[in-house]
């Protein structure tokens, strides 16, 4: 104890209220030890924020994680199973804390990001996020069947009679226990949403049964639509057996998958659990659970089993919901929507929607979507390949060989079971294949009906890439536990094979729902921002028949996705028309997106049209009439465009698949870029000019600096460096990381654990400061010092002296985030960027693409146009009325000198 008047010493009395922690948990010393040993060593490199008692708990829970422990027979066990519920409480720490704090104390003792440990925490998060889901379905669910819980019990007359032990609140207790019990048992469901609302289901179905067949109307809800229509009726006689009542319960449920999982699954458990003596009553019929000479028996035997898992495993107690059984807000672990490919998304869902509605509904939009067609070619297909010349036995061997591999290594659990529902996932992914391959071909020959199918049929690494994707939707609308990126290592797929297949998908189906859309939007992000650059990714490869160097933006950017100046002392940007967001162009082709990287050499020539030259980039216009008929118009930007002065042609062109990934890579850097700046108050265009300068630098002369790291942490050091050179006052990092975190894809990983270097077979990870001071600046010094202010002044004061200026890269045009407003062109005709045509499009549309497009297209065009009410043909493939265009093309210039206020 502290002497009078002299202050304790702090780490003295933390050191106490440690022990008495330890104590209370009743852990073995060395333990302890150990868990203080950690959290001084740890407070000693870091700052600690918030309580102490937290960071504690925290470095408890890992000491007895990561322990081993001695039993009785001399084995050794590993971990130290305390109660997980009790150390929280003990600490005055919620769960929701402790999953925040306990993966930012993974990462400031730098464990490995595919470390045991870490692993475990995730699926207990995932399993958490499940259980309370699961329980804010339950009460509504259970008032459904059941009187409410807090009812109190039925009064009798007759006052030697016993209240009756089996109230709705002890069934819904034992309903709850019932199914945490169950799904104890069942590994595979712990972290599966869909499976766990099978059992939930089933559990509620089984109360259901118990109460209806004992004719328990003081427990039975007489509203409930699962209940015969003669119940209320005089005279009714209860029959031998119950109703399923699942389908009332769930109406958006894939009725086949609950009920198979009631009987091959849920049903198991049930039985063992009546050989085993937990539950007391007719083990065949399941039934007899709520007698009153079982009931009580029962419920005191499956919290007893409840309780002894827990304790064994040391899992967070979920009988802690119970404590509030009233329908409360859980959290909802949605994913926040990407910053990118926002365009393809459908509109949102009800608001006050549930994941597990949310989920439900999307596995049945699948199931609708793909209503009618079958795992195998459909005629139209067939004629395709017939006409391409395709090996249909090239497509079989991927889909037998690729579905083998998920079915291997899917399932944790080899039970037949098991495996036919995961056949069953296949099956679906399968029929998505099909789907999307006829779909995709489908396009190419609306691009060009010249085109030459075959060259793409012929691509095996085409169907390996797409096959894949259709299992990662399937998976992802079924919420299972293997995300993303699960799929490629599972069935060997470089991830930039995996992203050129994801535009195609989403470009060739229009109803896929819209938690879809944003799963692959998401994907593809991953990709981008940090798959491709792993040090055993095929991009390193592909990179060295591209002269090892990463072209600059503008040499693949799409026209009108580029800011160019006028002049070098005018700042106001050159904006195009219309432009596309980094995800969501019309093209490129499929053919394209798997040809091998090639440089074209034929340079631009000055005046020619980009269009002209990029047979991949399409334009269209929106036209509109006020009768609803809307016709899809190609406006050629040479004709309307003003010219630009003072600026040097554009270098050669480069496509194939590289140049679609550094294209969307780019724009996704540009997009983010975008949002911090903003976020940080970053307006000035040649301070974002000169950052993202240095950006594009350190990716093309230094791209080294990307293997094994990700896009944000170039980033947010491109950031920094400027803002410290330049004087501006974000020039700290740790303002930038706070305007980082609120991104979507912002992670705490990302700043923490940056990779360094490799020393003795093993990585050595720091934070992005570390990364910054000991890989960046040596690398970046001698480029970025050319935007030093004081390198500025020492020019002013020496002119002899030639100090060469760096130039500024354009800028990214960000339209992604922003809707373009609808204009009228001419009497009844409107203009708008172009949509997809099916999206609330009433009448028919047309459309054209440069260079790819036959000329029947446009003559179809002017056939729709000359059938409007204006009766006026605004194109023209040779003669026409000049009066006519020349009036379609001054109102066009006064548009472009309009958006062109608008958006300066």
């Amino acid at each position: 104890m502290a002497k009078m008047g002299i202050p304790e010493d702090p780490e003295d009395s933390l050191f106490r209220k440690q022990q008495k922690l330890c104590k209370d948990l009743n852990l073995d010393e060395k333990t302890a030890s150990q868990a203080w040993e950690d959290y001084r060593n740890i407070s000693s490199q870091f700052t600690l924020e918030g309580d102490d008692m937290h960071w504690l708990g925290c470095s408890i829970y890992v000491a007895c994680r990561l322990c081993s422990t001695q039993t009785v027979s001399k084995s050794i066990v590993q971990g130290n199973p305390v109660s997980l519920t009790s150390l929280l409480r003990s600490c005055n720490l919620s769960l929701q804390q402790f999953f925040n704090k306990i993966m930012k104390w993974a990462d400031m003792a730098d464990m490995p990001e595919d470390d045991v440990f870490r692993t475990n925490i995730k699926m207990l998060e995932r399993n958490f996020s499940v259980t309370c889901n699961i329980y804010k379905e339950f009460y509504p669910m259970f008032t459904k069947i059941f009187k409410t819980p807090d009812m109190e019990p039925t009064k009798h007359r007759n006052r030697k009679q016993k209240a009756p032990l089996c109230t709705p609140l002890k069934i819904f207790e034992f309903t709850w226990l019932l199914f945490i019990t169950v799904k104890g048992k069942h590994k595979q469901c712990n972290n599966d949403l869909v499976k766990s609302l099978h059992f939930i289901l089933a559990c509620c179905d089984l109360a259901f049964k118990n109460a209806f067949l004992s004719d328990r109307r003081d427990l039975l809800n007489p509203a409930f639509e699962g209940l015969p229509s003669d119940w209320n009726f005089p005279g009714y006689r209860v029959p031998q057996k119950a109703p399923c009542v699942i389908e009332k319960l769930w109406k958006q449920l894939t009725l086949a998958d609950a009920e198979y999982d009631k009987k091959y699954n849920f049903n198991k458990y049930i039985k063992e659990m009546f050989h085993d003596g937990t539950l007391q009553g007719d083990g065949d019929a399941f039934t007899g659970l709520f007698d009153p000479e079982n009931f009580e028996s029962n419920l005191n035997c499956i919290t007893k089993l409840y309780e002894q898992r827990i304790l064994n495993e040391g899992d967070f107690d979920e009988k802690i919901f119970l404590g509030e059984y009233h329908r409360q807000s859980i959290m909802k672990k949605c994913p926040q929507t990407p910053l990118t490919g926002k365009k393809y998304l459908g509109p949102k869902e009800q608001n006050d929607m549930s994941v597990l509605s949310l989920v439900t509904q999307s596995i049945a939009h699948l199931q609708t979507m793909l209503a009618g067609s079958k795992a195998e070619p459909s005629e139209n297909l067939l004629t395709i390949f017939q006409n391409s010349q395709c090996n249909v036995t090239i497509i079989t061997e991927v889909i037998t060989r690729m579905g083998a591999t998920f079915l291997e290594k899917f399932s944790k659990q080899n039970n037949d079971q098991d495996n036919v529902q995961d056949q069953r996932k296949l099956h679906l992914a399968t029929v998505l294949f099909y789907k999307m391959l006829e779909n995709i071909l489908v396009n190419e020959m609306k691009i060009n009906e010249n085109q030459d199918l075959g060259v793409l049929l012929k691509k095996t690494i085409f169907f390996e890439s797409l096959f894949p994707c259709c299992l990662e939707i399937v998976i992802h609308s079924y919420k299972s536990e293997k995300e993303f990126p699960w799929i490629l290592k599972a069935l060997d797929v470089p991830a930039m094979k995996f992203l050129v297949v994801i535009e195609l998908i989403v470009r060739s189906q229009d109803q896929f729902y819209r938690d879809t859309v944003k799963h692959l939007s998401y994907v593809e992000e991953t990709i981008l921002e940090s798959l491709i650059w792993q040090p055993d990714s095929s991009l390193w490869t592909a990179l060295k028949t591209w002269d090892k160097k990463i072209p600059k933006f503008e040499e693949i950017a799409l026209p009108g996705n580029v800011v160019y100046n006028n002049s070098s002392n005018n700042t106001t940007p050159r904006r195009a028309l219309f432009s596309t967001g980094p995800t969501n162009s019309p093209g490129p082709s499929a053919i394209d997106s798997f040809q091998s990287p090639v440089s074209i050499k034929k340079a631009i020539k000055p005046g020619q049209s980009l269009l002209q030259t990029s047979r991949h980039i399409p334009t269209h216009l929106m036209v509109t009439y006020n009768d609803g008929i809307k016709t899809l118009i190609p406006i050629d930007q040479t004709t309307i465009l003003p010219p630009v002065q003072n600026t040097e042609p554009p270098p050669p062109k480069k496509c194939g698949s590289l140049g679609i990934i550094f294209r969307k890579f780019y724009n996704l850097a540009g997009v983010r870029m975008d949002f911090l700046c903003n976020k940080m108050g970053i307006t000035d265009d040649d301070l974002r000019k000169k950052i993202w300068t240095v950006f594009e630098h350190s990716i093309r002369e230094q791209t080294e600096l990307l293997k094994g790291r990700h896009l944000d942490q170039l980033l947010m050091c491109a950031v920094y460096v400027i803002c410290k050179l330049t004087g501006n006052n974000h020039n700290n990092f740790a303002e930038i990381m706070k305007c980082y975190k609120v991104q979507p894809q912002a992670s705490s990983a990302i700043y923490r654990n940056v990779f360094i270097k490799t020393e003795n077979d093993s990585e050595k990870k720091g934070s992005l400061i570390d990364f910054y001071n000991w890989i960046y600046t040596p690398k970046m010094k001698n480029y970025v010092l050319k935007f030093s202010n004081e390198r500025n002044k020492n020019k002013e004061k020496d002119m002899e002296k030639q100090l060469e200026d760096p130039q500024l890269s354009p800028l990214p045009l960000v339209t992604s985030l922003i809707a373009s407003p609808r204009h009228q062109i001419i009497k009844n005709v409107f203009v708008k960027p172009f949509e997809s045509p099916n999206n609330g499009t009433n009448g028919s549309s047309y459309s054209y693409s440069f260079s790819r497009s036959s000329s029947k297209d446009l003559k179809d065009i002017n056939k729709a146009i000359s059938c409007g009410p204006t009766r006026k043909r605004l194109l023209e493939d040779g003669d026409g009325d000049i009066s006519n265009k020349r009036y379609a093309n001054r109102k066009m210039q006064a548009l472009i000198a309009e958006r062109s206020v608008q958006t300066n």
